[in-house]
């Protein structure tokens, strides 16, 4: 390179954010693909399942929670978001909450919540709610939440749940959906939950289902723009070594304080 092109050469132009690369339409087509079954909505992994619910069980009663439902308070209502074929709802949230709402843009994976036998005695107990074939991106928890009330008063949710879901949302994206899901939660003791993967170093991207599997560090940059304070935070246990699998941590999240003017 001679002098002349030294002093004229453009500099590199930085690489794009890894979110970017996020792509909803293809992440759908991606998991229509995947049969309706543990294993596969699992990722392969169903044996961890039991073990991902005794802590998600463990980590709702501290923070108060109770399963059944405390009859001497209103019922409490839960949203599964991303819900797959409804293994939340089903072994988790159900436990818990009085009447649980499902989130999910893949209609064959709901269908197994809305028709299949297992689901059955929850339908019947009226304890599965609303199915909404959307993606996070798209849903407004708030207008799910102002259909529904208790004693004629409108409540907010008491467990907004998400869970190896919330990879599919870039990060802009992700900010304004929790801030969505904290104006519809219950106003004395609504929580949202994130429980992913965690990357270490970097944010990593999937090619495979169009996700970004995100640090520690980024979930708490991203928290603290959507106005959320971490109330309880613990890092799964209980995987087999062996398995080679992502670090998985769960945040309760609550909307911050308001600042005095």
């Amino acid at each position: 390179m001679d002098e002349a092109q030294e002093t004229f050469a453009q500099p590199a132009s930085p690489p794009p954010p890894v979110d970017s690369r996020i792509d909803p339409t293809k992440a759908i087509e991606y998991w229509e693909q995947i049969p309706t079954s543990l294993a596969g909505i699992m990722g392969g992994y169903p044996q961890i399942s039991r073990i991902d619910i005794i802590s998600s069980t463990a980590f709702l009663t501290k923070l108060g929670f109770t399963a059944p439902p405390n009859p001497s308070q209103p019922a409490a209502r839960g949203a599964d978001c991303g819900a797959g074929i409804g293994r939340i709802t089903k072994d988790l949230l159900t436990k818990f909450c009085t009447t649980t709402d499902v989130i999910e843009p893949v209609v064959k994976f709901t269908d197994e919540v809305s028709t299949s036998a297992p689901f059955a005695s929850l339908r019947e107990a009226g304890k599965i709610g609303k199915i909404i074939n959307k993606g996070l991106e798209d849903w407004d928890p708030t207008a799910t939440a102002a259909e529904w009330a208790i004693d004629g008063k409108p409540v907010g949710y008491d467990i907004i749940w998400n869970q190896w879901c919330v990879g599919h949302l870039r990060d802009a994206d992700l900010v304004q959906y929790l801030r969505r899901c904290a104006k519809a939660l219950n106003p004395t003791r609504g929580v949202i939950i994130v429980k992913e993967n965690i990357a270490t170093g970097t944010d990593i991207f999937d090619d495979q289902d169009s996700s970004v599997t995100r640090t520690e560090e980024k979930f708490k940059q991203l928290f603290e723009e959507a106005e959320l304070v971490i109330v309880k935070q613990e890092l799964q246990r209980g995987f087999p070594p062996k398995l080679g699998l992502f670090a998985v941590k769960c945040f309760a999240l609550k909307p911050a304080p308001r600042k005095e003017v």
